[in-house]
């Protein structure tokens, strides 16, 4: 097939890198067509390896999506392409866009929250269009059931984590307490500042400069917890991000009870952080609500509010049994393969 992956917003493009080299390892032939602040957060060489790049400069109204649709429309033409992968398959400018799309293209795509697919009058075109969707994790509830999609490819050689000195705990994103609880975190590290002392490190992976990143900061100073954090004053490049995730020895997701949307969590949302533990091979530690899900048994170590520093003081730099069950559950060759065969079976041209 010649597919062109679109990400019509700025969001999700941790998920391409995954997305070519999927489709390249059936040897497709590939294209991006993506918004210009999405192009703007991508690694120069990864688009440096797509057959060709067409940049998108989103502008609001039913009008300019319709331009944007036919824009893109030109250009599956002259490129003869023919599927289209959509790398946020949700939204109404997505659908404004499709409705100039020839029908002879096949389309696929990636549906982030399940729960459009139930209640949404926006998403019941983008559904009539596409021929299947993917979801990003197992336990996500859908009117149908939907192939998985597990974004396990990085495309640079990266180092490993170090077996002496703190255990490395990531949490990505940006600084939000809707989105992670923070609090939660800071309330532990100045109760038990001491014992944790030169044993653990937590990486901030977002941007500490925006949102309530200048607060936090100013709290870690305020309790004198400068050594158990790592953060960055400024948009973190997807490179150096990766080496981040890479040297990092588990992933705390912080998705408590009383967040925004956590029971959305539980069965229609997913949270980047899942995905990112899979692709590194990083286990993950989890509130004990998300216990008994299939994706994470085996890989995650669960914890509550009174357990919680327990499990960061026993924590090990690299647990063998959880190491070996990341590489067997999400391997990429069978996700390949997998994704692969979605395609091909449900290609309707």
């Amino acid at each position: 097939m010649t597919v062109a992956i679109l990400e019509q917003n700025e969001s999700h493009t941790e998920l391409i890198p995954s997305l070519y080299y999927y489709l390249k390892e059936y040897n497709h032939q590939v294209f991006l067509i993506a918004d210009e602040k999405a192009i703007a957060k991508m690694d120069s060489d990864l688009l440096n390896s797509f057959a060709g790049v067409k940049v998108l400069h989103k502008k609001k109204g039913l009008k300019n999506n319709l331009k944007s649709g036919a824009i893109i429309n030109e250009y599956l033409k002259e490129k003869k392409i023919d599927t289209l992968l959509l790398n946020t398959a949700s939204g109404k400018h997505l659908r404004n866009i499709l409705w100039r799309i020839s029908g002879k293209i096949q389309i696929f795509g990636i549906i982030h929250h399940t729960d459009k697919l139930y209640k949404s009058f926006t998403q019941r075109y983008i559904t009539y269009r596409v021929n299947s969707f993917f979801k990003l994790a197992s336990h996500l509830k859908s009117p149908t059931p939907l192939p998985v999609f597990f974004p396990l490819h990085t495309p640079i050689k990266l180092a490993e984590s170090p077996e002496t000195g703190p255990v490395r705990i990531l949490i990505p994103g940006n600084i939000e307490q809707k989105r992670r609880d923070y609090q939660f975190l800071l309330a532990i590290c100045q109760q038990y500042k001491e014992a944790l002392k030169g044993k653990i490190r937590f990486i901030i992976g977002g941007n500490s400069k925006t949102t309530e990143g200048p607060e936090f900061v100013e709290k870690i100073h305020k309790n004198q917890l400068q050594g158990l954090f790592e953060w960055y004053e400024g948009f973190i490049p997807q490179k150096q991000f990766d080496e981040l995730a890479a040297t990092s020895h588990y992933v705390l997701p912080l998705l408590h009870p009383g967040i925004q949307d956590f029971n959305k969590y539980l069965d229609t949302k997913i949270s980047g952080s899942f995905n990112l533990a899979f692709a590194f091979h990083k286990p993950l530690l989890l509130h004990s609500t998300f216990q008994g899900f299939y994706d994470f048994e085996e890989i995650s170590f669960f914890y509550d509010s009174n357990s919680f520093i327990f499990t960061l003081l026993n924590l090990q730099h690299n647990p063998s049994d959880k190491l070996f069950a990341l590489k067997q559950k999400y391997n990429f060759k069978k996700e390949a393969r997998k994704f692969h065969t979605v395609l091909m079976e449900n290609n309707k041209g």
